[in-house]
């Protein structure tokens, strides 16, 4: 997987910034037997699954150490795999 995150400062409390997220799956195999994966968590491993989601979002700078953060990510692109569609809310504070 890979979260790549490109914002911009624009004033003192406000950062708007863009987001690309990326995961891959692969499908798995028995690393005793080279052969097919069984058992009751075959079909999640077996999946071969990848996604591809964008979204923006804006982080609130409210103090040094207290940051607020909204962001919508839908995907784009995918295959055996739940498709995000999703506002993810931070409350961060560093003490």
């Amino acid at each position: 997987y890979t979260n790549i995150r490109l914002g911009y400062r624009a004033a003192r409390l406000l950062e708007p910034f863009v987001a690309i997220d990326y995961e891959r799956t692969g499908k798995a195999t028995d690393k005793v037997t080279g052969g097919e994966v069984t058992g009751p968590y075959a079909l999640m491993l077996k999946s071969d699954s990848h996604e591809t989601a964008i979204g923006a979002g804006l982080m609130l700078h409210l103090k040094d150490t207290m940051s607020f953060t909204m962001r919508y990510s839908r995907a784009v692109d995918g295959r055996n795999t739940i498709v995000t569609d999703a506002l993810h809310v931070r409350f961060l504070y560093l003490w």
